[in-house]
């Protein structure tokens, strides 16, 4: 009976383990059309939408949309089309 239960929870374990000796890997994709900092992101269906924010060399804030496609590893910029500018 413990034999069972050792092998049990060996075999509930084990898994976990090797999985949580892989490294995590960073790749960088895509360049951002006008990088910002401090805005606010949101996800919808496979686009990630990148709201407002401002940039690093003025520290101006932006009232830009950006999108980015992750599966075509693509950006576009939806024009001006905040009424407001906004970051943070």
């Amino acid at each position: 009976m413990k034999q069972r239960i050792f092998i049990l929870i060996v075999s509930l374990f084990l898994p976990v383990l090797l999985l949580a000796q892989e490294e995590p890997n960073w790749e960088i994709i895509g360049q951002m059309p006008v990088p910002v900092k401090g805005a606010q992101a949101v996800v919808k269906d496979t686009l990630i939408y990148v709201i407002g924010g401002y940039t690093d060399n003025t520290y101006s804030a932006t009232n830009l949309i950006q999108v980015f496609n992750p599966l075509q590893n693509t950006w576009e910029v939806l024009s001006d089309t905040l009424k407001f500018q906004r970051y943070g």
